[in-house]
């Protein structure tokens, strides 16, 4: 009724026009123009604009309406179980339905029906209305199911609604969060108002035509008096002075709305541009990395394409061209890596035989691999990576074994047609080669490669059982923080506010990721002199070593027994109560120490609350021994009892006693003292970790490189061709919570 006086006010200075409408709108309270939610950021955090509107629209269309009144008088949305159980709103609780939902500039609008066993809700409602306060008092909040993005706003991260799944109800609530509000009543006891012409269209009353006999509706134009009664001008005057008022108040609050939310959806658009750089400046670092390309043409390339939203065919393109602007400038000096997939992938051809060939001569094959890989350390994707990645011209080959070389120099004059080994390609042998794009050096850096990775993977140091690996994206010192335990829930009262829990402390670990690496040359003298098991026995040793060096890297901090950073003790000592110095033996009084190793572990408090941390996950403990005490574990592991009924408490605790490949004893060659042992519990078990191993990029293999073509540098002067290993990670202890030493005299 509001609405339509102050589009009369707009209209007519005749107050008595405007009073005989008030007498004839007299609202039902059947209908009710609703916002249902307002765009730009809710109380609660959410950000909601008209992409994420339009997307509500579908879910709102019949959407029944809930009201629902809890022991403290507010009103809001049912219980998540109460939902559940009723698989939506539930019925007794259902008051009302929308029905044309809409998106205007400001937010998402519909018409409300109040249904008809709900009178005392309309009542309500226009007794608020009639008193100028229905906004104020009650409003409208949705409950969904949503799928958003974070976003950074000046009062802290937002949650930007990007799609909706689901909508769990619409609802009926004293403190909406992202205010939505009944705004104005849309039928009277008569019908539906007309607000241009300010007619009834009485729906239940109709005249007859006398020729039709069919029912007509009658319109009631309300027509001002000529005069009006001098008592009521008054009264009626000052009403419609305050409902100007209002209007005009009402009228500033949109329009500060109206400037808030612009300023809300640029901040917005400019955050998600923001997104969409980081993004797309990512997917260029990705890439460009993955590309051929030498390090100062990657970081020109990088540079040029960072800082603006870039398509993957402009990404791809752009390094396209910098390839060959590249080859074209300097086809003979480019150092290649042999980790990524071989460039000819169609089915074993000329250069995949020769490659498979090569292969099997230092001593790789598809059987020899997988053997291998079976107990590496590598994850899931890892593995999945470099199988795809070197062994796929196997799997080609398996049909046609392609050549079989019986030394080094043959497989060179294959290659190259160079039979007196002088170290130039024959003219005119590419054009014989049949698709030959890789040079000789190139494919026997590709073997030896992939024998470096079958030799770097068969060790069994055990590092994955002590050490997360994990990830860094640059050189610089990385903080792992660990974080403290909470104390014990509050309990709350009925009608009582929550408190903020006691957040726990935090304890800092500093490192950084560190670069390895070796040069292995291979000369001309070992080409002519057929010294392949030198070459074989070399690639082999270079594998060995650089997984040797690794495993050292992470068991020093337990053979050291190094200083936590955090308190500046050792790892093992008595203020951290995980260690002791009895000797392992094989009898009742040894099962009964590694029974209180493990006791230690359980021991253990929780730092901030004081709480003990309980019992390790059996499944997750680790024996570890020396090599002189190997025997010694196994017999604990394997002996149900030591005799006269006396029974062994850690009986095949470390694994199945018929199954030694699946023990989790972790008899260790680089462990020094033949005489110190200890427990420790699997990276992550019950939220314990105990070293953390960062590798760039992911890579928890090392690289090799091609440094020399056959016609520059080391080669041409010294008559060699030089490769090139590369391997980087970092880390350090992070906790001292999840393993116990004994450290024997």
């Amino acid at each position: 009724m509001t609405h339509v006086i102050e589009e009369l006010l707009g209209t007519t200075e005749d107050i008595g026009q405007v009073a005989r409408v008030i007498r004839c709108l007299e609202a039902s309270g059947d209908k009710w123009l609703v916002r249902v939610l307002r765009f730009g950021e809710s109380k609660n955090g959410w950000i909601w604009d008209q992409a994420s509107g339009k997307q509500m629209l579908p879910h709102l269309a019949n959407a029944p309406v809930g009201l629902y009144q809890f022991k403290s008088g507010t009103a809001g949305h049912a219980s998540a179980e109460a939902q559940l159980a009723a698989d939506g709103p539930v019925m007794r609780n259902i008051v009302a339905d929308l029905q044309e939902p809409r998106v205007e500039p400001d937010g998402v609008y519909a018409t409300l029906h109040v249904h008809e066993d709900a009178g005392w809700l309309k009542q309500k409602l226009l007794g608020l209305d009639a008193r100028g306060v229905l906004d104020k008092v009650i409003g409208l909040s949705v409950d969904t199911l949503s799928g958003y993005v974070p976003v950074q706003m000046a009062s802290g991260v937002k949650r930007a609604i990007r799609e909706i799944h689901k909508l769990h109800s619409v609802d009926i609530v004293t403190r909406p969060s992202a205010d939505g509000r009944f705004l104005r009543a849309t039928a009277s006891a008569a019908g539906e108002w007309d607000l241009t012409e300010c007619a009834v269209v009485r729906l239940e009353e109709r005249a007859m035509d006398p020729e039709t006999k069919t029912p007509e509706p009658v319109k009631e134009s309300v027509q001002p008096p000529k005069q009006l009664e001098l008592g009521a001008t008054a009264e009626q005057l000052s009403k419609m002075q305050a409902t100007a008022r209002e209007a005009e108040q009402t009228l500033k609050q949109m329009q500060e709305s109206e400037k808030r939310l612009a300023t809300a959806q640029a901040e917005l658009a400019k955050t998600q541009q923001a997104i969409d750089i980081t993004l797309s400046d990512r997917r260029v670092r990705e890439a460009v990395e993955a590309s051929p390309l030498p390090v100062p043409y990657k970081t020109k390339l990088v540079r040029q394409l960072s800082g603006a939203v870039r398509e993957a065919a402009a990404i791809e393109a752009a390094i396209k061209e910098e390839t060959e602007t590249w080859a074209a400038a300097s086809p003979t000096q480019d150092p290649r890596g042999f980790g990524g997939r071989p460039r000819i992938e169609l089915g074993p051809t000329s250069i995949d035989k020769i490659q498979v060939g090569l292969d099997r001569l230092l001593g790789v094959t598809r059987e020899s691999w997988d053997k291998a890989m079976k107990n590496s350390y590598f994850d899931g994707l890892t593995l999945a990576r470099i199988n795809e990645a070197h062994m796929k011209p196997h799997d080609e080959a398996a049909k046609d074994r392609g050549l079989e070389f019986t030394s080094l120099r043959q497989f060179y004059v294959e290659m190259t047609g160079d039979t007196d080994v002088t170290g130039f390609t024959k003219k005119g042998r590419a054009s014989e080669a049949t698709g030959l794009t890789t040079t000789w050096a190139d494919a026997l850096g590709v073997s030896m490669y992939r024998k470096l990775l079958q030799t770097f993977a068969e060790p069994t140091y055990n590092e994955r059982s002590i050490a997360r690996f994990g990830s860094a994206p640059d050189f610089r010192t990385r903080d792992a923080i660990v974080l403290g335990y909470l104390p014990d829930i509050a309990a709350v009262a009925e009608d009582a506010p929550y408190v903020d829990i006691a957040l726990p402390s935090d304890e800092k670990v500093q490192y950084a990721v560190t670069k390895r690496g070796n040069l292995l040359p291979v000369s001309r003298e070992t080409i002519i002199n057929d010294d392949i098991r030198t070459v074989a026995t070399l690639i082999e040793r270079f594998g060995r070593a650089s997984r040797r060096t690794l495993a050292q890297f992470v068991w020093n901090f337990w053979i050291g027994n190094s200083l936590w950073d955090v308190d500046g003790v050792a790892w093992f000592a008595a203020f951290h109560g995980n260690t002791g110095t009895t000797a392992l033996t094989a009898d009742a009084a040894g099962s009964a120490e590694v029974f209180a190793k493990i006791s230690q572990l359980g021991a253990q408090l929780e730092r901030s609350s004081g709480k003990m941390i309980g019992a390790p996950a059996l499944d997750s403990l680790w024996l570890d021994v020396p090599m002189a005490l190997w025997s010694v574990a196994r017999r604990l592991n394997i002996s149900p009892e030591w005799g006269a009924g006396v029974t062994n408490q850690v009986y095949a605790l470390f694994g199945s006693p018929t199954d030694p490949g699946g023990s989790r004893i972790n008899v260790n060659p680089l462990f020094t003292d033949a005489t110190d042992w200890g427990v420790h519990m699997a990276p992550g078990s019950g939220g314990r970790e105990s070293i953390w191993i960062d590798f760039l990029g992911g890579r928890e293999e090392p690289e090799f490189f091609l440094q020399d073509q056959p016609t520059v540098g080391a080669t041409f002067t010294n008559d060699r061709v030089t490769y090139k290993l590369r391997f980087e990670w970092g880390g350090d202890i992070v906790d001292v919570q999840a393993a116990t030493k004994n450290i024997v005299a």
